[in-house]
């Protein structure tokens, strides 16, 4: 056996079998000093402190409006209807409602951190009442061995003890008190002094404004001062006080006897007892857990001045001064209370609802203001958002919004996929460092856009269904179809302008390679085996590292400011124009607004960077080069192929690749701007003119004339293909359609 074992089994040691609870207060509890006593005495309930009942019946007031509820335990949802619990919370008994129990057991909660009802059994042993009683009234009991914790309560109703059983007593107890484990713990109790001072305060101002506190007057006779004995004085006193106290103070006083009268008094400034009681207003308020100032205490209202607003403060009370309290309440009714009402309960939980408070219920322009920012960024979708802020949800929202430049991806449908860079460049066998960079199509959303104007178009799934789906117009009113028309036209005269600007910008870009072609082609060694006299571009790898050097060359950098910067031109340019034809078809007073301009510019910056012009550049660069080794071209007529298929882009040649870039483009600037400005008078809808012009298919056909939601419309005018011809006219509030 271990010493360990040894010394065990040498005590004596048996498991905690009973509990014997302490019968009294512990050492540090000491009796208190006669001048606290006074101060309690005359504190008392804490009915007559004006400092502890305007708090107090502030959460009284405000504490209503929590609703009892139930809830399931299994999923913590609500649990609607009747149910017997809430029909006795909420009717307790024939003469008072449950508003006034709670009230009533609110004020015993916090003054004295003890509060009872009195259960009344009706049939089966099921509550059929219940009472508020007085805590003075009620104390819990035990045995003087402390082998019960509590074994029944003491209940003094007109001075005659009456016992009442644990089991028809609901005890609410603010915490536990230290000094006493059966009892709560009032959150003023180490507040007395305050109170009482605070109460000393009121009455000293009441008796100085009585009396002034101290003699009014000073009669003060001249000569033989025996003439006067006690009892004259004493008389004297009495008549001056009738005289010209109370009612008559200010009346004039003759004397028959040579004195002199001095007025005795102070100051009222000198009166001031502010600070002493916002000692008292302030330790109150927050040992009770609310700002003073939502009770209208002088002390919060000066902190109101400089800081929260009431809202903030009303919001900051009832996290911290009603719903802890109300938890606290709702635990000990739901370890009393509904263990009573048999099958079924311990499936549910007592709670006191909130959802319906004022005070708590979030700002509604700040509330709108967040749901639109989560449409807006495309994490929450049009109908979660119409719901958050109390509207019903409409038919086809519910879609994720992206911006002009982005997809509309409608719920429970896949997103669309964008391809990346990972193919290899353009020729049978090639090897190094083009493949995986440039990609099958470049890597560039114009090369893409070139695939799709040879190939023709095939509309997306999105398209498909709108075609099924939305309502046609069999006769578009006179003010849409005008004002498509002369969207069409403006698309027109816009895209000859910018075809220009473009074909002239990617001529300038074409001459830059190949100024920067020469430079570096005849700085290259020549490598063995070369095909190309003094070419050095014989093998992949040295055709792809040369191709980097060229673009590097050509001042990529300074190059893509102006191109961006040609685009924001021109779209803004297109959007002024646009809001023109509204304002001459629809009739609308329309310029520009700041938020219009400022998204109309992001797009065509986003725009134009889709573009992809360096990675463009390069793919055409290296596709010349190759083309250039295998033709044996030498190095002036290398540098003239690097010009011209820079210049050309995916294209055949760059006035091609203008053109279509033009037309696409201005589509979707024309587009767009009708739209948002559409959007910025209050349009929810749109409708689609389309199958006019040109080439056309059953789907277009099926959405010409069509009305759409703005967010259908925006997806749309993203999937229009090149040279399309669609135009979206924004349906003015209150036009019938």
């Amino acid at each position: 056996m271990s010493i360990f074992s040894k010394i065990m089994a040498s005590v004596s040691i048996k498991a905690l079998e009973t509990i014997r609870h302490p019968t009294s207060s512990g050492w540090f509890w000491r009796a208190p000093k006669a001048s606290v006593a006074d101060m309690s005495k005359q504190v008392g309930t804490g009915l007559g402190a004006n400092v502890v009942m305007s708090p107090i019946r502030w959460i009284q007031r405000n504490a209503a409006e929590a609703e009892p509820a139930l809830m399931r335990i299994s999923d913590s949802e609500k649990v609607e209807g009747d149910h017997p619990i809430l029909n006795l919370l909420n009717n307790p008994n024939p003469h008072y409602s449950g508003a006034h129990l709670l009230a009533a057991t609110l004020f015993s909660y916090e003054t004295d951190g003890n509060a009872y009802w009195l259960i009344e059994s009706g049939m089966g042993g099921r509550p059929r009442a219940l009472w508020y009683t007085p805590h003075w009234l009620i104390k819990p009991m035990w045995p003087d061995d402390g082998s019960k914790f509590i074994s029944h309560y003491s209940y003094s109703p007109g001075g005659q003890k009456q016992r009442i059983e644990i089991d028809e007593v609901v005890h609410f107890k603010n915490g536990i008190n230290p000094e006493e484990p059966r009892l709560g713990l009032s959150p003023l109790s180490g507040l007395l002094a305050e109170i009482w001072s605070d109460m000393e305060a009121g009455s000293f101002v009441g008796a100085l404004l009585k009396n002034g506190g101290v003699p009014g007057m000073l009669f003060s006779p001249k000569g033989d001062a025996n003439a006067f004995n006690k009892e004259d004085v004493e008389e004297f006193k009495k008549y001056l006080t009738t005289q010209f106290g109370g009612d008559g103070r200010g009346g004039p006083l003759v004397s028959s006897v040579d004195a002199t009268i001095e007025q005795y008094g102070f100051d009222p400034k000198q009166m001031d007892l502010s600070s002493v009681r916002n000692v008292a207003e302030e330790r109150v308020c927050a040992a009770l857990g609310i700002p003073s100032a939502v009770v209208g205490f002088g002390t919060g209202m000066q902190q109101t001045a400089v800081g929260a607003t009431m809202k903030e403060l009303r919001k900051e009370a009832w996290q911290g001064g009603i719903i802890p309290v109300l938890g606290g309440l709702a635990a000990e009714i739901n370890t009393k209370l509904v263990p009573f009402f048999g099958a079924g309960a311990p499936s549910i939980k007592f709670f006191y609802d909130t959802s319906n408070v004022g005070a708590l219920e979030e700002d509604r322009e700040s509330l709108e203001k967040r749901m639109l920012e989560r449409v807006n960024a495309g994490v929450a979708t049009v109908n979660e958002g119409r719901v958050a802020i109390g509207l019903e949800e409409a038919d086809g929202q519910d879609i994720y919004l992206r911006g002009f430049n982005l997809l509309e991806v409608p719920q429970g449908e896949e997103g669309r996929k964008v391809d990346t860079p990972t193919g290899s460049a353009p020729g049978a066998g090639d090897e190094g460092k083009a493949r995986g960079f440039f990609g099958d199509s470049y890597g560039c959303w114009e090369a893409k856009l070139a695939k799709a104007h040879a190939d023709g178009h095939e509309h997306t799934e999105f398209e498909a269904r709108i075609a099924r789906t939305a309502r046609r117009v069999k006769t578009p009113p006179k003010q849409l179809a005008a004002l498509a028309d002369a969207i069409d036209r403006l698309r027109v005269a816009e895209a000859k302008k910018f075809e220009g600007l473009l074909e002239k910008f990617y001529d300038k870009l074409g001459k830059k390679a190949e100024a920067s072609a020469k430079r570096f082609i005849k700085e290259m060694p020549v490598p063995e085996g070369s095909t190309l006299i003094g070419g050095g571009f014989g093998t992949k790898d040295a055709q792809s590292d040369l191709a980097d050097r060229i673009v590097k060359g050509m001042g990529m950098k300074a190059e893509l400011p102006i191109f961006a910067e040609l685009f924001k031109k021109t779209y803004l340019e297109v959007a002024e124009e646009t809001a023109k034809a509204i304002k001459g078809t629809i009739g609308l007073v329309l310029g520009v607004p700041d938020p219009v301009a400022r998204a109309i510019l992001a797009t065509a910056g986003k725009r134009a960077g889709l573009i992809g012009l360096t990675k463009q550049a390069q793919a055409s660069t290296f596709k010349a080069l190759t083309q250039a080794a295998a033709e044996g071209l030498g190095p002036p007529a290398a540098a003239r192929r690097i010009r011209d298929t820079v210049g050309a882009g995916p294209w055949g040649d760059k006035a091609t690749r203008a053109r279509v870039v033009a037309r696409t483009e201005m589509a979707f600037a024309t587009n767009t701007s009708s739209l948002e400005l559409g959007k910025s008078l209050g349009a929810e809808q749109a409708m689609i003119f389309d199958a006019r012009l040109g080439d056309t298919d059953d789907i277009c056909e099926a959405l010409n004339q069509t009305v759409v939601t703005l967010a259908a419309a925006r997806t749309l005018a993203a999937s229009e293909h090149p040279n399309g011809t669609r135009s979206f006219t924004p349906i003015p509030p209150g036009m019938k359609i």
